[in-house]
């Protein structure tokens, strides 16, 4: 899309006020006629080497290495008992892959380690660490985070390699003083603290992954092996073996994901989508809502992108070494008594190397299939066609199908279904018959599978697929104020108030007779003329 574009005049006069962002920033103001088109896609900058990483015996146990204790093999199986009956009746149980553990502690002075003095700009670094033992992978939660100009990074070693996160300043990457790091792997995070001042970092709590996400091995249905974890069954279909549409595959997601009312930890599957907005890309994600991701656990969600087998050597990463985005907003639902549907914007920019799916209101072909993440492990594919029998209760919100090969088990709940010209047209519900922690696969007696459609789903999200991320602004309009661009809001603070960081307002000429104070990092844009925002 190629908007021409011409200067924003801003008429600060009167109570119209340019305030300094608290990140720092001014808006920007864009003027450069002609727009080249932006690819959808966008990288994530990736932060320094840590310098504790260099020096010997910067961590040492009982100085500034904090250990909690060993998670017990009884905690393991409440948990996993505690799991199933937080979904009793899901087509397909999501599996519980970690648990939440509480931390509770300010870390002063006294927790870190000086590893590199003053410089010139009299800036120190301190680093310590923070353990959960045996964890297979972990993660951090810090509130009243609020360290000024200073900066954090948290790192983790995966063998040879080094896994960084950060930087954060001010009041973390929301500026809401309360995040979630994304995971690390293996049981050890390393905090590095750079400012001018002492640290000071309060830890709320980690999570502790207590499941090898390559051999989770739950309740099998009778006659499959026991010995036999269920994503190396027979049924399962490599997504790299196969003709899909590779926009679909790398738009697919794992998930992993706090319990809304609890301290478990589920993994599912979803789907970054298209939006309609060609100049921009935001990470619009798509699941099911029997996940149980809501406006209350929405932060504590860690999507992890390209999850999939190498074609070249077959191996497998290390899913919390890949390309990944932590929590975000929840913007629609649609419940269980609906079309099973969650809709999100996660934070942040989508990676690089990570796709957009498009998307259909249509239905299901001869040659439909779906990408997920069987219980919780690397990318499969499951071939479909449309079934002919719909006795489990399901109504017109749900497209039924015939698994005719591949299979898919829980964790492959939320992830989409894609028509031959890999669209997106559904989202996972489950199975029919329901069958909790059973494994689906081609040929299984009166098996099918469900997918809430996305012509029911498009309705209750098209706003956002249409703004994508540019909000429109135009005095003139009568209708509703929605933002999009045939229902754009009259005001500029109604455009404004909707905005999150980094999104554009799009404003169509004339003069606003209005006090607006801009403190997000944002784009505006005049939008064919000139544009006064004023008194």
């Amino acid at each position: 899309m190629n908007t021409k574009m011409k200067t924003l005049l801003l008429t600060l006069t009167s109570l119209c006020l340019f305030n300094v962002s608290a990140f720092g920033q001014q808006p920007i103001v864009e003027n450069n006629g002609e727009r080249a088109p932006v690819t959808k896609a966008a990288a994530v900058n990736s932060p320094s080497q840590p310098a504790s990483l260099r020096l010997a015996d910067t961590i040492q146990r009982g100085q500034n290495l904090f250990s909690l204790d060993e998670v017990s093999a009884a905690q393991i199986a409440a948990a996993d008992e505690e799991a199933i009956k937080a979904h009793p009746n899901s087509g397909q149980r999501p599996p519980r892959v970690g648990m939440v553990r509480e931390v509770s502690r300010t870390f002063g002075p006294g927790s870190f380690v000086n590893v590199a003095p003053a410089a010139a700009d009299e800036r120190k670094v301190w680093a310590m660490a923070l353990r959960s033992p045996r964890a297979l992978a972990i993660r951090l939660r810090f509130v009243n985070f609020d360290i000024g100009e200073a900066s954090v990074i948290v790192y983790a070693r995966n063998g040879d390699e080094v896994i960084t996160l950060g930087p954060f300043s001010g009041k973390g990457p929301q500026q809401s003083g309360d995040f979630w790091t994304l995971s690390l792997p293996g049981d050890t995070a390393f905090i590095e603290f750079s400012g001018t001042g002492e640290p000071r970092l309060e830890v709320a709590e980690v999570m502790n992954y207590d499941k090898n996400l390559g051999a989770i091995i739950q309740k099998q249905s009778e006659g499959l092996n026991q010995a036999q974890p269920p994503e190396e069954h027979s049924c399962f279909l490599d997504v790299m073996q196969e003709s899909v549409n590779t926009d679909a595959r790398d738009a697919t997601g794992w998930i992993a994901f706090r319990q809304a009312n609890g301290g478990l930890v589920f993994a599912c599957s979803g789907t970054l989508l298209n939006d309609l907005d060609g100049e921009t890309v935001v990470p619009y994600f798509l699941t099911a809502s029997h996940c149980d991701i809501t406006a209350a656990n929405v932060n504590s969600v860690d999507v992890r992108f390209l999850f999939q087998r190498n074609p070249a050597n077959g191996a497998v990463p290390n899913v919390f070494t890949l390309p990944g985005l932590s929590g975000g907003v929840e913007l629609a639902f649609n419940g269980q008594g609906g079309n099973d549907m969650t809709f999100l914007r996660l934070n942040g920019q989508v990676p690089a190397g990570v796709k957009l799916a498009n998307w259909s209101t249509g239905g299901v072909d001869h040659n439909s299939y779906g990408i997920h993440h069987p219980n919780g492990t690397f990318k499969k594919v499951t071939f479909f066609q449309p079934s002919d029998r719909n006795d489990c209760g399901y109504d017109d919100e749900y497209h039924i199908v015939d698994v005719t090969r591949g299979g898919h088990a829980g964790g492959s709940s939320g992830s989409g279904l894609f028509n031959s010209s890999g669209q997106l047209i559904g989202h996972l519900r489950g199975i029919c018959p329901k069958g909790g922690d059973k494994i689906t696969c081609a040929g299984d007696d009166g098996d099918r599978s469900i997918y809430g459609k996305f012509s029911v789903t498009y309705p209750l999200i098209r706003r956002w697929l249409e703004i994508g991320g540019t909000i429109n602004v135009n005095r003139f309009h009568g209708g509703n104020e929605l933002g999009t661009p045939s229902e754009p809001y009259r005001t500029v603070n109604g455009g404004y108030n909707l905005a999150w960081d980094n999104t554009r307002l799009k404003i169509k000429p004339g003069s606003y007779n209005e006090a607006v104070t801009f403190s997000k990092p944002m784009t505006i844009l005049a939008d064919g003329g000139t544009v006064t925002i004023g008194r």
